[in-house]
């Protein structure tokens, strides 16, 4: 009778063994439960070392175990190896147990492909059907932001604020929007919430670089200055120093600030405006002429710069020099107000193919190639856009 019992209860588990196979569950030993979940955890927190301990030391069922897969891929993924991700990911199951995390780093992967419209179909469907999944909303939102989809990013941005209140990111993101759009009333208290999370080293330089520009665009030039006191001169936060000490009338300050960038980047644009401005505030005319010249040869459609020089063509008496920068620079102004109104109609028409590509025109005849490249790419993944 213990004999029939052993063997129907053998049966019985190799039954649920199969079953778990079929469906794509993928279990593990007990003595390993908790492993998958360990390992998880650390690669969603970038520990990988952690994550290869842990699934080194595991012991899955079978060759071709799902959760394995699943940890194997993301490793991949976490090692900036995305399509060799996507490949792992393609043979699993995503009506399985694991559909959650596996939608979740598939959509990262597409992401990080530049398949913004793929990745877009898939985080949509996860964070509709699992609301509290941070990491996807993550993703999406940066999705959002790279089509110029600014408003539905700004949704998820606050959705992520609620769900993981200590992390810096989305106020950083946040911030950030703002700041490209204007924004300054909107970016300022982002961005100070931000740093207040204590971010690393690099995206915290990020933050207060973009903090001390909407202070300068605000007025408020004295905050720069004291928000970038003990940082390290480097090229941004020299260029931050010389703004903010011009605009507060600190002319030999700022002056010293902008020689000090222009020796670390001498052919920086707006570098050259800097050290310009430092010249025409000290009224060397003659000193600042060359600088303009050198930055609009490089940077033609520069406006304030280009308006700089015509005045100070005028100031010597130079009126035909002048008037034919002024003219140059209503046509830069014209190039720049059709910017801002496609911008804004991009945020209105998150799936307008077209406008995207004139944005891209746009930003090559401005001499923004980076720009022209990001719209050029939300113009494929929008409806309508694949393959125009």
């Amino acid at each position: 009778m213990k004999r029939v019992q052993i063997v129907r209860s053998i049966v019985v588990v190799a039954l649920l063994l199969g079953l778990a196979a079929v469906i794509g569950i993928g279990l593990w030993p007990t003595g390993d439960a908790g492993r998958f979940d360990r390992a998880w955890a650390a690669l969603e927190a970038r520990n990988l070392d952690e994550a290869r301990r842990e699934m080194a030391s595991a012991r899955p069922i079978g060759s071709e175990d799902p959760r394995r897969q699943l940890l194997e891929g993301t490793l991949l993924l976490r090692e900036g190896k995305p399509a060799a991700a996507l490949d792992l990911f393609s043979g699993l199951d995503p009506r399985s147990d694991l559909r959650e995390p596996l939608q979740q780093v598939t959509g990262e992967a597409l992401a990080a492909l530049g398949r913004l419209a793929e990745a877009r179909l898939c985080l949509e469907p996860l964070t509709r059907e699992h609301p509290s999944n941070a990491a996807g909303r993550r993703t999406l939102a940066g999705v959002y932001y790279d089509l110029g989809a600014n408003d539905l990013a700004l949704v998820e941005l606050e959705a992520l604020k609620q769900l993981a209140p200590d992390d810096f990111r989305p106020w950083h993101l946040a911030g950030r929007m703002y700041a490209d759009f204007e924004r300054y009333d909107e970016a300022i208290p982002n961005c100070e919430d931000a740093l207040r999370r204590n971010p690393p080293p690099g995206p915290a330089a990020e933050i207060r670089d973009c903090l001390a520009g909407c202070y300068i665009a605000t007025r408020r030039s004295e905050e720069a200055l004291i928000l970038l006191e003990s940082s390290p001169e480097t090229l941004p936060v020299l260029m931050r120093r010389a703004e903010a000490s011009l605009e507060l009338g600190k002319i030999p300050e700022g002056r010293q600030a902008a020689e000090a960038a222009r020796r670390l980047d001498g052919a920086s644009c707006p570098v050259l405006s800097l050290a310009a401005r430092g010249a025409l505030e000290s009224g060397e005319t003659e000193a600042a002429i060359p600088l303009l010249e050198d930055l609009l040869t490089r940077c033609p459609h520069e406006f304030r710069d280009r308006y700089r020089l015509a005045q100070a063509y005028r100031r010597l008496g130079r009126e035909k020099d002048a008037e034919r920068e002024l003219l140059a620079y209503e046509e830069s102004q014209k190039l720049y107000r059709s910017l801002t109104d496609l911008n804004a109609q991009a945020i209105q028409e998150p799936e307008n193919a077209a406008v995207r590509r004139e944005l891209a025109a746009l930003c090559r005849q401005l001499g923004r190639p980076e720009m022209a490249e990001v719209w050029e790419r939300a113009a494929q993944n929008t409806s309508g856009g694949a393959g125009r």
